[in-house]
């Protein structure tokens, strides 16, 4: 039995029909207030910045809310503090953890394109559909076709950030636009950017991009997508708007993808002046409403290029500075002395201040060079930490998804663990004090002093965990190391003491107080069908105790592991976290969902009038690779449910004319199918409020 073909047009958690057709295989209170020195700015529209918000009352012992405090400690600007990047992060998920992100001292997020997104298809691995995002179909924010959101969503997001002294910037991709080949648009192009698919607004046959000359360099496509002519005005006009329709939604800044392939002014028979009339229009029109002046920094790789100096982006922007970071990571790595040398950045001690520098990045981590994805964690928290405790630079911190995470999702946390969490808020505590920064015996150390204000960030590169290390910038004293807890003694300008399993010690006394941060190694986005051990730790508490499914309070002292789903055959599981100390108490509750592997149902429910009457509706349910089969479930009101089996991964509806039956289905009388959808994603399907769509 064949089964036929359909436009993707599936949203996530959403069923959209579409015509039967083609044969198918089943198998920032603020704003930034900081801009780069080149950027105009108008202080009579500045105002002060603050990274506060009005606190809501206490949550009572054992409440469900978290209380939002009034005062998070966080850096005034983006260029000061740190960057979350939240790659692949829905808006709405952003939104959500909002106050994990500031408890962990973050200054800004930063999230992946919010343009229209080609090949849409709903709910996509990250690790096969990421790249999707950064083949844009058009200059605009997407109001649909975006696996991350919509504009509106962002917007939400934006308001919401404001209020815990949260900036938002976001990846912008104006050098290419998605590719039917390396010369040739996507032909849904034409339905975002008619004027620049209509008028074919292509570099054509200028091959590769290469670093070797700047014709190719500017010119040349980056891969199987065709490179803009930045230097027209149609373009560059689209581009401005883009920047003035997220400005719209409040966003305080950008990343710009490419940045170097995109010309500047000092080109020569290449030039143009692309970045002086979107910078300039966007930042003028940004100001124009008040707000305060936007950040931006674009990614300049490994060079400028040949005969191009990094000054002629420098003077407009911040640029990301990876031979830098990776030479901190290498050194991580290698025990090499470079980290102890004050002047690390690649191009001139003079751009400290305009550098990103992080552990890894998302191309590192998710391209195919896969240069960091097989380093683990701790390293690259070791080289964030470095790079962190410098007050020079801008430094970024990559949550890397899960191998199975879906876009939109967030799948882990180490973003917001007890070790980040302390490296953040030593930045942000010392913002505008010096470095002191020395490598002796496989470690670096980097102390601060400030405003009679003291503190010392250790990192192990090496083996031990024992620290003794001489320099003449320590004060004597018994220091704590606030992630391990452990006593640091400085003597005679040394400084001896041990490291936890992290390699990391971070010795200061934080000025704002630190709410608990609780961590669970599984956050309940996929079914369980057996029992599951799931680990609870807990920072910055007292005392914690958790409870499943409302039962008894188990106590228990930072990190425990419990039992999910013993006893239970199928339905919700509840795993509510309380962790407290002197001032803070915060809760988290994830629900697990476990299934009768014997007994599976999949529910799609608010299926419209229309696609009910006069009709019969059948799944049609495979394994990933296999052919499939038909299943006749039960429709009760406007839910339709189906029996499946763990053995399934996919599913659709088709609908008949109510004269078909299970027992005579065929293919071609069809008349709607749904997007192929994963079996275990959600246990209900909504398709509410969206209607049934035909093929496209």
């Amino acid at each position: 039995m064949k089964k036929y073909k359909i436009f993707p047009l599936l949203a996530m958690f959403a069923l959209l029909l579409s015509s039967c057709v083609n044969n198918y295989d089943s198998s920032l209170s603020s704003r930034t207030s900081s801009l780069n020195n080149n950027s105009t700015t108008n202080s009579q529209n500045s105002s002060t910045n603050s990274s506060s918000q009005t606190s809501s009352s206490n949550t009572s012992e054992g409440g469900g809310n978290i209380e939002i405090i009034e005062d998070y400690g966080l850096a005034d600007t983006v260029q000061e503090g740190v960057i979350l990047h939240a790659w692949n992060w829905s808006m709405a998920n952003i939104k959500n953890a909002l106050p994990e992100i500031a408890s962990a001292g973050y200054t800004t997020i930063q999230t992946s394109p919010m343009q229209p997104q080609k090949d849409y298809s709903g709910q996509a691995n990250w690790k096969s559909d990421w790249w999707k995002l950064y083949q844009p179909l058009g200059l605009s924010v997407a109001t649909k076709n975006n696996a991350l959101g919509t504009k509106s969503e962002l917007k939400d997001l934006c308001a919401e950030a404001d209020k815990y002294g949260i900036k938002i910037i976001v990846d912008v991709v104006s050098n290419h636009l998605g590719g039917g080949s390396s010369e040739s648009f996507h032909q849904d192009i034409k339905n975002y950017e008619p004027e620049i698919y209509n008028n074919d607004l292509i570099h054509k046959g200028y091959g590769l991009v290469s670093d070797s000359n700047t014709r190719q360099l500017v010119r040349g496509h980056l891969g199987d997508y065709p490179d803009l002519m930045t230097e027209n005005s149609i373009v560059q006009e689209r581009v401005l708007s883009l920047l003035k329709e997220y400005v719209d939604c409040g966003v305080s800044g950008f990343r710009f993808d490419a940045a170097k392939h995109i010309e500047t002014s000092f080109d020569g028979d290449y030039a143009s002046n692309f970045w002086n009339y979107v910078l300039n229009g966007a930042q003028e029109y940004n100001i124009s409403l008040g707000n305060e002046p936007l950040y931006y920094y674009g990614e300049i790789l490994n060079t400028p290029g040949n005969g191009r100096e990094i000054s002629w982006y420098t003077d407009m922007m911040s640029i990301t500075d990876n031979n830098a970071s990776k030479n901190i990571l290498n050194s991580v790595l290698y025990s090499a002395s470079a980290i102890g040398n004050e002047n690390i950045f690649s191009y001139s001690s003079l751009i400290g201040e305009k550098a990103v520098l992080w552990g890894e990045s998302h191309d590192t981590y998710a391209n195919d060079s896969e240069e960091t994805t097989n380093i683990s964690q701790q390293v690259i928290n070791r080289a964030y930490a470095i790079a962190a405790s410098r007050n020079d630079n801008t430094s970024l911190y990559f949550a890397r998804p899960t191998s199975g995470a879906t876009l939109g999702q967030i799948s882990t946390h180490d973003f917001a663990s007890n070790v980040i969490t302390h490296v953040n808020k030593f930045h942000n505590q010392f913002v505008g004090s010096s470095n002191n920064i020395y490598y002796e015996n496989n470690t670096f150390i980097n102390v601060k002093n400030y405003d009679d204000d003291y503190g010392i960030i250790l990192v192990n590169t090496g083996d031990s965990l024992s620290v003794n290390v001489k320099y003449d910038q320590l004060v004597d004293g018994q220091y704590i190391d606030q992630i391990s807890g452990n006593v640091f003694t400085v003597s005679n300008n040394v400084i001896s003491g041990t490291m936890d399993s992290s390699q990391i010690a971070v010795i200061y006394t934080p000025e704002i107080p630190l709410r608990p941060i609780i961590n669970v190694s599984n956050d309940g986005s996929n079914l369980i069908y057996n029992p599951i051990d799931v680990e609870i730790s807990v920072a910055n508490a007292d005392y914690s105790y958790y409870q499943i499914n409302n039962g008894n309070s188990i106590e228990f002292d930072k990190s425990t592991i419990v039992k999910i789903g013993d006893g239970v055959s199928s339905g919700e599981i509840s795993l509510k976290i309380y962790a407290s100390n002197e001032k803070y108490q915060v809760s988290k509750e994830i629900i697990y969902h476990k299934r009768d592997k014997n007994n599976l149902t999949v529910t799609v429910s608010n299926i419209s009038n229309d696609e009910i009457e006069d009709k019969n509706i059948f799944a049609w349910v495979w394994k990933s690779g296999d052919d499939g089969r038909w299943v006749e479930g039960n429709l009760v009101g406007n839910s339709y449910s189906f029996d499946v089996t763990t053995n399934d991964t996919h599913f659709l509806l088709a609908s008949f004319p109510s004269s078909i039956t299970i027992n005579n289905v065929d293919w071609p009388l069809c008349i709607r199918q749904t997007a192929d959808q994963q079996i275990d994603t959600s246990k209900i399907y909504d398709s509410n409020d969206l209607s049934w769509r035909d093929y496209l």
